[in-house]
């Protein structure tokens, strides 16, 4: 019998030692959805305004630590009327020392910080995100980091490249990013299927400056993308917000500005108001109203309502 219950707690031992071990029992999870209402004025005169309702973002995250060096993380993505449930990001990242980590895989690449505390993204979002399989490197040190990316584009060449460096503290957070071609935003790729005179652009390098200041209770956000003359354009965009933070709740007021926008269905000029509050722990919900102007002066005044929860 001793021998017996000798035998039952060394079995006992190894199985808790396998499950401790175990890749998947470090295996973080957590997700956001937002839920939205919206009035939405058309610019058109001969447009009626549209209310609506949807699911406007479900987010489901995993994060794996390999080892001492290496995670996994995975990010799906659903978007009523807008994106199908897919693979939003998926990526490798492997952190040599402290400061220095190489990140590899399907990811959103860091060319502009497009930060607010709006509802709506910001128009410079609008035109420039972009997600792409690339590897990246990065270093940070005493606040000063700095990045370099590398992708391929459409033909399958690797000559598409990316870079960054800032300073950041409890005080400021400062960003120059460069690009070598803008169409290879989701914006362009989405008008070169519609628009032929795109196809064979390849040369339109790209800037974003970000600069957010926190001052007290107090945040003050500015970014300015400018894109290279192509196709007799000069798009650019500019944002400047400032928000005010209490306990459990926001307000937010910015105004951004663009160029050349228009065949991205991008108004020339928008001022938003927006409020938002934590009702219950990981539960909010959060109101922008926001005025749009076109380049031929024409506005119109919308609204959304948002609910929204983590975990």
């Amino acid at each position: 019998m001793n021998q017996l219950l000798k035998r039952l707690s060394e079995l006992e031992s190894a199985i808790a030692h396998t499950q401790q071990s175990h890749t998947l029992n470090n295996l973080h999870i957590s997700g956001l959805m937002e839920v939205e209402a919206n009035h939405i004025e058309s610019s058109s005169e001969t447009e009626s305004p549209t209310n609506n309702t949807h699911l406007a973002t479900f987010e489901l995250a995993m994060l794996a630590p390999i080892n001492q060096h290496t995670q996994a993380e995975i990010t799906f993505l659903y978007e009523e009327q807008d994106t199908p449930f897919e693979v939003d990001s998926a990526v490798i990242a492997a952190s040599l020392n402290s400061n220095f980590n190489i990140t590899m895989g399907q990811m959103y690449l860091p060319f502009g910080t497009f930060e607010t505390h709006q509802v709506n993204d910001t128009l410079a979002l609008e035109i420039a995100e972009i997600r792409h399989s690339a590897l990246m490197t990065n270093y940070e040190s005493n606040g000063f980091k700095a990045l370099a990316y590398v992708f391929a584009n459409e033909a399958g060449k690797l000559n598409q490249f990316g870079m960054r460096v800032g300073f950041q503290n409890q005080f400021i957070n400062l960003t120059a990013d460069y690009l070598n071609n803008a169409l290879n935003s989701e914006a362009f790729k989405t008008l070169i299927e519609t628009d032929e005179s795109f196809i064979n652009v390849n040369d339109t390098p790209t800037i974003c400056l970000q600069l957010s200041a926190q001052i007290s209770n107090t945040t003050i956000q500015a970014e300015h993308l400018a894109i290279d003359s192509f196709n007799e354009l000069t798009l650019s965009a500019s944002q400047l917000e400032v928000s005010y933070h209490f306990t459990t709740s926001s307000l937010a007021i910015s105004f951004q500005q663009t160029q050349d926008a228009q065949q991205l269905d991008l108004p020339q000029k928008r001022a938003s108001l927006s409020a938002a509050m934590e009702l219950l722990p990981n539960t909010g919900l959060a109101v922008e109203v926001w005025k749009d102007t076109n380049k031929d002066s024409r506005s119109s005044n919308n609204l959304v309502v948002q609910a929204a929860v983590k975990f």
